[in-house]
């Protein structure tokens, strides 16, 4: 609206100089400046839907703090291929793989982590794959509590 209203301003004014002291070149001047005022201000939102759909890790997730706070989760013996995105304005996404001790049930795990999540770190949606330490991985591309391609930034 801002942008809307110093256009019609430029105008008038723009109107002014050539009315009153013939200045024509004032016209093409204004709308020089008005487009570049409008592209300042449309840059940070090109900027920030591009991070958007390329998803992005948003400036405020501190990947490290989520992974040291879902570590404390009693009986995680590791978090990795973490991975945090916007979908939407103010929408973090989350997922991870969890390695726990033998005999801890996801539920456990789950009840815990994602209140935590929403909580500490404002992240609505998470997917968590909890696997147990006994369970065989030579399959997977995650072995030994690390994947192959791991965070993803």
């Amino acid at each position: 609206m801002i942008g809307d209203a110093l256009g019609s301003v430029g105008a008038v004014l723009a109107g002014l100089f050539m009315y009153q002291f013939g200045w024509y070149i004032a016209d093409p001047i204004l709308s020089i400046l008005m487009s570049v005022f409008i592209l300042k201000g449309a840059w940070s939102v090109i900027r920030q839907s591009v991070h958007i759909l390329m998803k992005g890790t948003p400036p405020q997730a501190d990947v490290g703090a989520i992974n040291a706070a879902l570590k404390e989760i009693d009986g995680v013996v590791n978090v990795h291929d973490i991975h945090v995105w916007t979908v939407a304005s103010s929408y973090e996404v989350f997922s991870c793989h969890v390695l726990v001790r033998q005999g801890i049930r996801s539920s456990q795990i789950l009840s815990q982590a994602i209140p935590m999540l929403e909580k500490r770190f404002g992240i609505r949606h998470a997917t968590i794959q909890v696997v147990e330490e006994d369970v065989d991985m030579s399959a997977w591309s995650c072995q030994g509590g690390t994947c192959i391609f791991s965070v993803m930034r």
